[in-house]
């Protein structure tokens, strides 16, 4: 809506992508129309991802209380339903695409914001 926040909208957009990454376009495109900066938005899904997957490994260690003691309740609830969700292998697969695509903005390979579009347009395997 319009009186959302900016980081509001942004964290719609993060947390879009690591449900099911093509559901992040629209989002995205919105935030791309209202000036953010492609590397500013690939910085915040970075961050998200970050997130993602230290949920992940402190649920898989036991230790999910100790690694989350610094992060808002409401984060780690998110988090911890979308690990479950997904595996190790899917957010090692994400920092890789992420990798790529903050490589190609940054070295200018293709115009911005061509290389986030691509990142979340991406097939995924099954």
């Amino acid at each position: 809506t319009g009186r959302e926040s900016g980081e509001e909208k942004i964290w719609n957009f993060t947390d879009a992508f690591l449900k099911n990454r093509r559901t992040g376009f629209y989002p995205l495109s919105r935030l791309l129309s209202a000036g953010q900066d492609p590397i500013y938005l690939l910085g915040a899904l970075a961050a998200s991802l970050r997130i993602l997957a230290l949920v992940r490994q402190a649920a898989d260690d036991g230790k999910l209380k100790k690694a989350a003691a610094g992060l808002s309740p409401f984060v780690v609830r998110k988090n911890v339903e979308l690990a479950r969700q997904t595996d190790a292998e899917k957010i090692r697969q994400l920092f890789s695409d992420l990798i790529r695509a903050d490589v190609g903005l940054k070295t200018s390979r293709l115009p911005p914001p061509l290389p986030l579009v691509e990142l979340v347009l991406k097939k995924t395997p099954v």
